[in-house]
């Protein structure tokens, strides 16, 4: 299968050719255009160019310049390059020919005139941005009996009968029952970070490594009637999610798998043979994808690819399906490297008959805590020629994960969100945000959980069966969190999970 993607050799050219025009000498007033052209000009070969005004001025300085020097060829940062050719799983010949090409390598007079603008026209210190919230204390709070220390959990979801939570430090997937004991433990390398029961086949998503790394070891895992696990595609690049789809209507399912990687990775379709062997079809031969699901843009009656990517590249494409698994690539939304791009739902959240995406950002594992504005929870709609329009905003900084809920019996469709990456340079803050849509109005409720745990997975399902909403909240500890006390009750704790029960009947109302 071939992705027939535009590629923009005009820029490329220009990058290679014209890169290196002397720009000393320049008067004052006119660095900060010379600079931002020299941004549009050699951050545009790999990403959408950031704006300074992005990040605080000591993130630039410290952490985001250096490595953009590293990636293009600066000398003084050649050890930060050197360090992240991984042994064994890189050759660095084929390092120097893909992420740090010469083509995108700059001269030392454009690289000081880069670095000026975003250093000079970055502020000093951002604001906290946040919607206007009612603080809440929930009311009805379940916790496991069971003791994982550090929480490690990385995936969770409701079953028929009870609940399913995997812990990536334990390599193990975790079933419990509604008392929220242990029913069975399956013992899987890597983690499982996703798990497709959409069809009358269970799929699990192994990521193979939580850290950063472009070693090809996660994997996806058929599990059969008798919970045996057997592997059916490995050698996978740190896979995120897989949709199980028939985008060539033969009556047999293919596997959309999306391999966020480090270096590499990519988005590929897995077409099963008659001798039940699945063959990789790249899509698109690139690191950062996130999550994929099929709507029909087009309105031809075969179903396209919505894709998410992050890892710097970050926004939405759409992948135009022109038959015998074949499709045509467009950029629909780009975002900016800095945005952090999480996950998204494609759902009528409006209740109107008509499409739209739910999109969240809160992703800072690369970097020191920053506020990011930005972050936060996105409705956009379709618009015309395959483009996205955002019609709604709510900021939620470190924001991983959005779960649409008709909380009040009311379109349209209500919204919960939990945060990955909550500011503890301040006290208390929220971890939790509820967005109660009535018609045109919204009002927020937001909980302060952090005394449990560190909540980077969420799911919604009905435990106990008796109509009401519970949330289900995992909880993984990373040594990043701003407050040395925390961490230690995390670890103290142990506690891989809580339940917030009745969501919808009073205990958040």
């Amino acid at each position: 299968m071939i992705a027939r993607t535009s590629l923009v050799i005009a820029g490329i050219f220009l990058v290679i050719f014209l890169g290196t025009y002397p720009i000393d000498g320049l008067p004052k007033e006119r660095s900060k255009s010379e600079g931002k052209q020299l941004a549009d000009l050699y951050c545009s070969a790999c990403h959408k160019p950031p704006d300074p005004n992005e990040l605080e001025r000591e993130v630039w300085k410290d952490h985001v310049l250096p490595r953009m020097g590293a990636m293009m060829g600066i000398e003084e940062y050649s050890s930060l390059k050197s360090s992240w050719i991984q042994e064994g799983v890189f050759d660095p010949i084929d390092f120097e020919n893909g992420p740090f090409s010469k083509e995108f390598e700059i001269s030392n007079k454009d690289w000081k005139q880069l670095v000026d603008y975003y250093i000079d026209n970055a502020p000093s210190r951002i604001g906290v941005r946040s919607v206007e919230t009612d603080s809440i204390r929930p009311t009805l709070l379940s916790f496991p009996s069971m003791f994982l220390s550090p929480p490690s959990t990385i995936h969770t979801s409701f079953t028929e009968n009870g609940l399913l939570f995997s812990d990536i430090n334990s390599n193990a997937l975790f079933e419990l029952d509604g008392n929220l004991d242990i029913v069975r433990v399956l013992n899987l390398p890597g983690g499982i970070v996703d798990l497709d029961s959409s069809s009358n086949s269970t799929f699990l998503t192994g990521i193979g490594s939580f850290s950063p790394t472009s070693k090809a070891s996660g994997y996806v895992a058929l599990l059969d009637d008798s919970n045996k696990v057997n592997i059916i595609i490995d050698s996978l690049r740190r896979p995120v999610h897989t949709k199980v789809t028939d985008l060539d209507l033969d009556f047999q399912h293919e596997l959309l798998i999306s391999e966020y990687g480090k270096w590499n990775g990519g988005l590929s379709l897995w077409s099963k043979d008659e001798h039940n062997t699945y063959t990789r079809n790249v899509i698109a031969e690139r690191s950062g994808c996130l999550k994929t699901d099929l709507i029909d843009i087009d309105n031809d009656g075969d179903m396209d690819i919505i894709a998410l990517f992050g890892q710097g590249d970050e926004g939405f494409k759409i992948y135009i399906n022109q038959g015998s698994l074949y499709f045509d690539e467009i950029w629909m939304h780009r975002f900016s490297p800095s945005m952090g791009s999480v996950g998204f739902e494609l759902l009528d959240i409006d209740q109107d008959d008509q499409m739209e995406i739910v999109y969240w950002a809160g992703d800072m594992a690369d970097l020191p805590y920053t506020t990011k504005p930005y972050q936060g929870i996105y409705i956009f709609e379709f618009g015309s020629a395959s483009s996205l329009i955002q019609t709604k905003f709510w900021p939620f900084p470190g924001c991983y994960k959005v779960i649409a809920l008709n909380l009040d019996d009311q379109a349209p469709l209500d919204l919960v969100a939990c945060s990955f990456f909550p500011d503890h340079r301040y006290q208390n803050p929220n971890d939790l945000l509820i967005l109660f849509r009535n018609g045109p109005t919204t009002y927020t409720k937001s909980l302060n959980l952090s005394a449990h745990g560190r909540w980077i997975s969420m799911s919604a399902g009905d435990l106990d069966r008796d109509g009401s909403i519970e949330l289900l909240l995992g909880s993984l500890l990373m040594k990043e969190d701003h407050n040395g006390s925390l961490n230690e009750r995390w670890l103290s704790n142990g506690l891989p999970f809580v339940l917030l029960k009745d969501v919808n009947q009073g205990s958040l109302q």
